[in-house]
């Protein structure tokens, strides 16, 4: 079988042609690889990044109490954001719990100290403020002098302070 090599000087996907048939510069398909950019001189180039590992149990100071990821129903990390300035990864998760009577709608995000390897919780909404859903996807995440601003495409952008929201949510179930 022939190998097909390509430039992706484009840096676009093209997941609507047959893979012979897919131009120079485009690709059709990538799994936890990154388009180099101008600084490293490898303009247009794949490279593989890191994958992931499991972080439960992790963080010193804030504990993961109560399996609270694992109590929920179908939780689904629905947006993941880097913040490469302060070595942080923040993700969005949608779930549910039972409370006993319903499945009450649950939204969270989490932060990742990549330097300390602690997980803590930055929101946790039971009052489905947040109404995350996994049929929305969040894609558009930023972060501008300490707050966080993100959109779904469903409702209303949002933004929160993550210092002063954080101090607010002391652990994954309050």
């Amino acid at each position: 079988m022939p190998q097909f090599v390509h430039v992706f000087q484009s840096g676009r996907m093209n997941k609507d042609l047959d893979e012979r048939l897919v131009p120079n510069g485009e690709y059709r398909d990538a799994l936890n690889l990154d388009l180099a950019d101008s600084e490293n001189g490898n303009v247009g180039s794949l490279q593989n990044i890191k994958g992931n590992i499991q972080q439960r149990n992790t963080n010193k100071n804030v504990p993961w109490t109560g399996d609270y990821i694992d109590s929920l129903t179908n939780p689904e990390c629905i947006g993941v954001y880097r913040d490469d300035l302060n070595e942080k990864i923040y993700w969005f998760i949608s779930g549910r719990i039972d409370d006993g009577f319903t499945n009450v709608p649950i939204s969270a995000i989490a932060e990742y100290d990549q330097t300390t390897e602690a997980v803590a919780p930055i929101l946790v909404d039971i009052n489905n403020v947040l109404n995350f859903s996994p049929d929305y996807l969040i894609t558009g995440v930023n972060i501008i002098d300490g707050l966080l601003f993100w959109t779904d495409n469903k409702t209303e952008p949002k933004k929160i302070n993550i210092e002063k929201v954080k101090t607010g949510s002391v652990d994954f179930v309050t």
